[in-house]
């Protein structure tokens, strides 16, 4: 009998600690989260981890990160973003790291996919904000994305109307913007305009852009592990 109860209290703590710590450990997370997206934002974090105790070295079998809402900082600038996910499998952090310098350090780097919407008047505030392009005004249509504002070249500064793509860059880092299109201005342009560049938002995984999709108001790039 002694066996036998001592065989329950283990189970039950053993099932007590699957179903209470792998969401507290969530909450913390969501918490440390909402620090970097700011106020006003929505930060929700889920946490597999079979068996619990195997968070203790930093080991997660499932991590999904669902943002709404966010100003995150890209090149030292503010970006709004509609909506970041990401999902982390078969990852492990690096605990001493996070415990005496709260930094997230991947021990493992396991197999991530991220996705980041943003609609035109974001993109349009952020690259008016990094000086890029001056007065922006930025509209995403279907097919095309249509660019307007003042362009510096060299010394001098022009109005540019223009429609174009977007595209990643051959090295899978930069979101670019590659004209098609142009009204305006004589001048010859630059292939492409970099809109900004993924290791920029600083993410603790290495990840390379994948594709990127236009879908009215929004643009929704996607990335994953190399």
């Amino acid at each position: 009998m002694n066996a036998l109860r001592v065989a329950l209290v283990v189970i039950l703590v053993a099932v007590l600690g699957q179903v209470l710590v792998p969401p507290v450990v969530a909450g913390r997370a969501a918490a440390a989260l909402h620090g970097v997206t700011g106020a006003g934002s929505t930060d929700q974090v889920a946490v597999t981890a079979v068996p619990f105790w195997t968070l203790a070295f930093g080991q997660t079998q499932d991590v999904r990160v669902l943002v709404d809402s966010a100003t995150v900082p890209v090149d030292g600038q503010p970006l709004r973003i509609a909506q970041m996910t990401l999902n982390w499998q078969d990852g492990q952090v690096a605990v001493g790291a996070l415990l005496r310098q709260g930094r997230l350090v991947a021990a493992r780097a396991g197999r991530v996919r991220f996705t980041l919407k943003v609609d035109g008047p974001a993109v349009a505030q952020f690259l008016d904000a990094s000086g890029r392009v001056q007065g922006a005004v930025v509209t995403v249509g279907a097919h095309q994305v249509t660019l307007t504002g003042q362009v510096a070249l060299g010394s001098l500064r022009g109005h540019v109307s223009t429609r174009g793509r977007l595209a990643i860059s051959p090295n899978g880092q930069e979101l670019l913007f590659v004209p098609q299109e142009l009204d305006g201005l004589s001048l010859p342009l630059a292939a492409s305009l970099p809109l900004f560049d993924l290791p920029s938002l600083n993410l603790p995984l290495p990840m390379h852009l994948t594709s990127v999709v236009l879908a009215p108001p929004d643009i929704v790039v996607q990335a994953a592990s190399p």
